[in-house]
């Protein structure tokens, strides 16, 4: 996609199945084009009914709401997480499951010499870190025992099945869900795991006596029914373990890919120390690398409520979907240079040694005008914090004959997972 971007000036604009749909079609990354779209004219660029029903599993939220509901949503969103308690309560948790999960699991795999898949092991290592975060239960999904964790599975099948509702025409995926067939036979069984697996945290938790001080309760107090509490805490779980987790993966893959990468962010971390994220700035770039090459949303869409005209002079009629093509904006030379093809940390660091500030409509990875995502910090807190202990201590060694590749899906995931040996460096 990003070559045939790049051969149209970055935009194409064409008809989708119009002999079953007549569905209208823009792809664009062109930056001047997605400014337009996500912040100048944002009011007439909602994700629209359409999107909702792809994304029908995360129920409605702030994650899926327009207009007047999605501005309610947000301010209460913003309140909590802008509020200095929550971040020195997340950095607290983070930091414990860190010490108290992460490390004894790879201490374990290091001791036994296994092979693991950092795929499985980051997602349920961050799905703890969102159970806590939501509810103020820890389902303890990260240990030295080797299990299937159903919810992960749940999500990334619903991830592939939305992929799929995307990519076809409208009508066809819904006679897949009435005659219960492919993917979308998938996406019913991920849905009643990921609402057994919500009933059964929130049941242990009261049987537990936890004392929830949490997300969803500290937050979105006006969703009172059950399903409002199930939908909110089931988007906020997605919207952070599957993305954080995908980031940490390909981040492992590319500094595997560049030892000196890896040694300069050892380097970094020798002359202060894992817990100073702050002064992490290589690491902080090594990670920013990693978004523009395998952004966790490789896609963005938005529907055109009237007819306008973007900055690129292309025409949009009412009820265009505006697919911002944030995969193939990080691999475009006319965006990022000549060297966009290269894993390169260097090109996020200033002169002075401080993080570059890339525009949001150049670097889609977070979105971009009013919908950016509010848990960016927390985001790179628990990346830097995780890759900064793993580094710092282990070795890392991903099997070279291992495929590596994406999975068609909503989210970046690796198909095959991503398979290591991970060797305690102090032992």
């Amino acid at each position: 996609m990003a070559e045939i971007l790049e051969r149209s000036e970055s935009t194409i604009h064409f008809h989708q199945y119009s002999w079953l749909t007549g569905a209208k079609i823009l792809i664009t990354s062109d930056p001047a084009n997605v400014r337009h779209v996500m912040s100048t004219n944002f009011a007439n660029y909602p994700k629209g009914s359409k999107w909702r029903e792809h994304m029908d599993v995360l129920g409605e939220t702030l994650f899926s709401a327009d207009m007047e509901e999605w501005e309610h949503e947000r301010k209460l969103a913003r309140c909590f997480l802008s509020h200095h308690k929550f971040h020195d309560a997340m950095t607290e948790i983070v930091w414990d499951r860190i010490q108290t999960g992460l490390v004894p699991v790879l201490r374990h795999i290091s001791e036994q010499a296994l092979v693991v898949d950092l795929q499985d092991l980051f997602q349920k290592h961050i799905l703890d870190i969102a159970w806590i975060m939501s509810i103020g239960y820890n389902p303890n999904s990260l240990s030295t025992e080797s299990r299937k964790d159903m919810i992960s599975q749940a999500f990334e099948d619903f991830c592939e099945a939305a992929f799929t509702r995307f990519s076809m025409p409208h009508n066809l995926w819904k006679l897949h869900r009435w005659l219960g067939i492919g993917k979308e036979k998938k996406l019913k069984h991920a849905r009643e795991t990921i609402d057994h697996v919500f009933a059964d945290c929130i049941s242990k938790r009261d049987e537990d006596g936890f004392n929830c001080q949490a997300f969803y309760h500290r937050t979105f107090g006006s969703a009172t029914t059950r399903k409002g509490m199930r939908d909110n805490v089931v988007s906020l779980i997605f919207a952070t373990q599957d993305t954080t987790s995908s980031v940490l993966t390909w981040f492992f893959y590319s500094v595997a890919k560049h030892p000196y990468v890896e040694a300069k962010i050892r380097d970094e971390i020798s002359e202060s120390s894992p817990q100073e994220l702050n002064k992490l700035v290589y690491l902080h770039a090594a990670l920013c690398e990693t978004l523009r090459l395998y952004p966790p949303g490789p896609l963005l869409s938005r529907t055109a409520v009237e007819a306008d005209t973007l900055p690129s002079g292309h025409r949009i009629e009412r009820g265009t979907t505006v697919v911002i093509a944030v995969h193939a904006m990080g691999r475009m030379r006319s965006v990022w240079g000549d060297d966009f093809h290269e894993f390169k940390p260097e090109r996020w660091i200033t002169e002075h040694g401080e993080i570059k500030r890339v525009p949001h409509y150049q670097f889609t990875a977070f979105s971009a005008g009013p919908r950016i995502c509010l848990g960016k910090e927390l985001a790179f807190t628990m990346m830097k914090a995780t890759a900064a202990t793993m580094i710092y201590n282990y070795d890392i060694q991903i099997l070279k004959e291992h495929p590596a590749e994406p999975k068609n899906s909503v989210v970046f995931h690796m198909k095959h997972g991503l398979m290591a040996r991970i060797n305690n460096r102090w032992t």
